[in-house]
């Protein structure tokens, strides 16, 4: 595990109270120009301990977050009252999401594809011309090109959403089944032909 630094490239250190463990100070450098020397006046009341931090992984691999939360747990080292350079730990743990959380992050990820196919900057334009379209239909008179052209094109978007839902309700089965499955990929994001 790497020991944190500031700009200069020095250990930082959180100093705590010997007696009861209080952190009384947070990141700071070490009281002497050199890291880990004597301290004049030190009186034992207080240690320094160097802070080793780990970056999240899962098997070696930076972790995705829609599968995983970190769990952060910090403190010092067994025994750093005595030892001669103790060190205060923060290891960071991806800790697997519970599988409704998943799935959401799932379903969150075929959203944005839908949103892709029918931008929300589009929907009430398009939709009130084929509600015009319908009521012209109703009436038996002829659809204006640009009528024709939006049902047209929301029937190509009703194809991409049913076959984005189908997509879903694969990576959610995948995920059931203790699997990750890329959550993004596969789904439709543009009008089919």
């Amino acid at each position: 595990m790497p020991f944190k630094t500031n700009g200069s490239g020095r250990k930082l250190y959180n100093k705590l109270r010997v007696s009861d463990g209080v952190i009384l100070a947070r990141n700071v450098t070490y009281p002497t120009t050199t890291d880990d020397g004597p301290i004049a006046g030190d009186d034992g009341t207080v240690k320094f301990l160097a802070i080793n931090e780990g970056a999240p992984q899962v098997a070696g691999t930076d972790y995705d977050a829609r599968f995983f939360s970190v769990v952060t747990t910090e403190g010092p080292e067994e025994g750093w009252k005595t030892a001669e350079h103790p060190s205060y730990i923060i290891t960071h743990t991806p800790t697997k999401r519970p599988l409704e959380e998943i799935k959401a992050n799932a379903s969150n990820e075929a959203t944005l594809a839908n949103a892709k196919v029918f931008p929300p900057s589009e929907v009430s334009v398009d939709l009130a011309i084929v509600v015009a379209a319908i009521n012209r239909d109703a009436k038996g008179l002829t659809l204006t090109d640009d009528e024709q052209a939006a049902v047209e094109r929301n029937a190509k978007r009703a194809a991409a959403f049913a076959a984005n839902s189908v997509k879903l309700e694969e990576i959610h089965a995948q995920i059931d089944d203790g699997q990750e499955p890329d959550l993004t990929a596969g789904y439709q994001t543009t009008l089919p032909e």
